[in-house]
């Protein structure tokens, strides 16, 4: 018995077959057909029909994003102070078994800094998409500062009469109109 011979297929001779979006978008909106541009872009029709379905379903998407990007944010701020909740809580549970002690003061003050990060751009971009105001956010982290500079680094931190910590970039006063 002979042993069965591999047959190959004929290869195809490359050819560069990438889209330059750019152009297809260009020549779509000028009113060409995909067969049209398929031929300009040495591509198959189905490929620039795939193409321009794909970025319209994207630019409507962005669109849907940008009506509604303050209702977005608004719901991201409230799953992010859910998830917050939830690692206090757990922290909290978990003091009695160390956990929260085994934490050094700079880490938990590192903590509570990149969460109130987080919280506070996802607020001040909520504010901003509803034309709101963030002025009063500086006073707010004015006022906190002091408090947790010393839950959780220790009353050293607190440096000087009006209890302001420097270290974490708070504004100069505001000062009041005469």
């Amino acid at each position: 018995m002979e042993p069965v011979k591999e047959v190959r297929r004929p290869t195809r001779k490359a050819h560069n077959r990438k889209l330059n979006e750019k152009r297809v978008l260009q020549l779509a909106e000028q009113g060409f057909s995909t067969y049209e541009i398929a031929k300009t872009q040495g591509v198959n029709q189905s490929s620039v029909h795939r193409f321009l379905t794909q970025y319209q379903v994207e630019k409507k998407q962005t669109e849907a994003y940008k009506v509604d990007r303050a209702n977005l944010l608004s719901y991201t701020g409230s799953k992010f102070h859910s998830l917050v909740t939830r690692i206090a809580d757990e922290l909290q549970r978990d003091a009695d078994n160390g956990v929260l002690a085994a934490l050094t003061p700079e880490n938990k003050g590192k903590l509570a800094r990149d969460l109130s990060v987080v919280q506070g751009v996802i607020f001040d971009k909520e504010r901003l998409e509803n034309n709101l105001s963030t002025a009063n956010v500086g006073l707010v982290a004015k006022i906190m500062a002091p408090a947790l500079s010393a839950a959780f680094s220790g009353p050293q931190a607190v440096d000087n009469a009006q209890g302001q910590t420097p270290s974490l970039g708070v504004s100069p006063p505001i000062e009041q109109a005469e």
